[in-house]
């Protein structure tokens, strides 16, 4: 490379060189010819002062015939004349010889090309061999950095060098804790050129793909305490995560984790591909802030208890989670409450909600329709673990019915010794309930409607079987009557007798 610079310089420095030696050996050539001519004029001086000295030895003499001023006219042009021509004569010459005179170019080598497509292949060579040739002798150090940094034995697969898009390392087959608490099939780290081979490692970013965390990996994560400064992360990006867990039903997700300079993380920001869920992480003293976002989500009481637009904020610990409200729609309605998880050798769950504006049909369409129903309650559930827990859930409130209607019956005809069958329009329809293994009580149930009123008691085994007794009453300033009615069948087709 070094003798090809310097051909290439010699070779630049001679084309620049001779356009300056032709100007020099024309200058040169001008310079010659006007050392002539200045010769020239002054051989013809020296003629004038000698034709000058004879004349006047002549006038001296005798009188020519012409006027000495006509004759040294004469000489002067005459000399003159040749000096011009013989001045011409040698212009000519030097003219002509600086022209007959071969220019020779040399054309320059171009090696700036070449060199570059050359510098471009070796480069090209240098990063397909980097992605190929593998660096497993860097893995122990890797893992002992990773190790003494989470505090769990890390092993790692292979271990290779990527240049682009960024220089990265790229690890394979990682996997965290003696239980495979965390496991990642391919992990890209991006570094700082200056510790990408040093002792000390300090990674702007890293990516996991595919990962998946265990319960015990979880809490870990978020309660677990980073140890050493020899491993440093800016941030931590997760595609297609998922928890295997029986006790925390959650998608596939990807996440953001900003980590602090102490190592700890300081913000877990999860989303679901689709975008349609996404949860919020931020330390709170010895636990973390949590909120949560979703566009359904089943609520633990039956799976026909979904909440549409579903959100909930609270606080999680190693051994509990709280959340101060949660709220979503429901029924034409919405529902919120507070609830509280607490798990170690019993499981429990309980807290309270209440309802509002709900469509009293979507819960018993055979039995109501139009309506607002309104309700609070308080739940609880215990068991000796989770896959127990919501086997016989117990809840209890009170509920009311505001403006709808009794399908099955036609109260007012009943008191008046009509047949069952038809619909009464009630103002107002109360009671109590519980509910705990499928069986549901209602108590003290009232309804309104005008001069005439109800008033009993109704149960609904596991099977939606239903039975109940019901005492009408007809009061009016024309007429009083009162009856018994009974209520049997199912919540899809319910009878009324007298």
């Amino acid at each position: 490379k070094d003798e090809q610079a310097q051909e290439r310089q010699r070779a630049e420095d001679q084309a620049r060189e001779e356009p300056a030696a032709r100007e020099r050996e024309h200058a040169e050539a001008q310079a010659r010819l006007e050392a002539q001519n200045e010769e020239t004029e002054r051989h013809f001086a020296d003629m004038e002062k000698e034709l000058e000295a004879e004349q006047g030895a002549v006038r001296d003499e005798k009188k020519p015939p012409e006027s000495p001023q006509d004759a040294r006219k004469r000489d002067k042009e005459e000399a003159r004349e040749r000096v011009r021509a013989e001045a011409a004569v040698h212009a000519n010459e030097a003219e002509a010889a600086f022209e007959e005179a071969p220019v020779v170019y040399r054309t320059p080598i171009n090696w700036g090309k070449p060199v570059a497509v050359g510098l471009f292949l070796i480069l090209l060579l240098g990063v397909v061999l980097v992605h190929v040739v593998p660096f497993d002798g860097y893995i122990p150090q890797f893992e002992k950095l990773a190790s003494a940094h989470l505090q769990q034995p890390v092993k790692i697969e292979a271990l290779h060098l990527s240049l682009v898009p960024l220089p990265h390392w790229r690890l394979d087959g990682v996997s965290v804790g003696k239980e495979g608490q965390l496991a990642v099939a391919r992990i890209n780290a991006i570094a700082g050129l200056g510790s990408m081979f040093s002792d000390k490692k300090v990674f702007k970013s890293i990516e996991l793909e595919s990962p998946a965390l265990s319960e015990e990996g979880l809490f870990a994560l978020l309660f677990g305490k980073s140890q050493g400064q020899d491993l440093k992360v800016a941030s931590i990006i997760v595609k297609n995560g998922k928890l295997n867990s029986k006790t925390i039903i959650l998608p596939a997700l990807d996440a953001k984790i900003v980590m602090g300079e102490d190592g700890a993380w300081q913000k877990i920001a999860l989303e679901t591909p689709d975008h349609k869920t996404s949860l919020l992480l931020e330390p709170k003293g010895e636990g973390a802030q949590i909120e949560v976002e979703t566009n359904a989500f089943s609520m633990p009481f039956g799976p026909a208890f979904i909440l549409e637009n579903f959100s909930a904020k609270g606080v999680i610990g190693r051994n509990e989670l709280r959340l101060s409200e949660f709220k979503g729609g429901i029924y034409d309605g919405y529902l919120s409450g507070n609830a509280s998880l607490k798990w170690g050798a019993d499981w429990s769950l309980g807290g309270e909600i209440s309802v509002r504006a709900m469509d009293p049909g979507r819960i018993a369409p055979a039995l109501l329709e139009d309506g607002k129903l309104e309700g609070k309650a308080v739940y609880a559930m215990r068991a000796k673990s989770y896959d127990e827990l919501f086997a016989a859930p117990r809840i209890e409130g009170t509920f009311a019915v505001q403006k709808g209607s009794l399908l099955g019956v036609d109260l007012a005809r009943l008191l008046q010794g009509g047949s069952v069958g038809g619909k009464t329009a009630f103002a107002a329809l109360s009671g109590n309930f519980a509910s705990e293994g499928g069986k549901t009580q209602l108590r003290q149930v009232h309804l309104g409607a005008g001069p005439v009123s109800a008033g009993g008691n109704a149960d609904a085994d596991a099977g939606k079987n239903i039975s109940g007794r019901f005492a009408v009453e007809l009061k009016s300033p024309v007429a009083q009557a009162r009856a018994n009615l009974a209520v049997s069948g199912t919540l899809r087709e319910p009878r009324f007798n007298r």
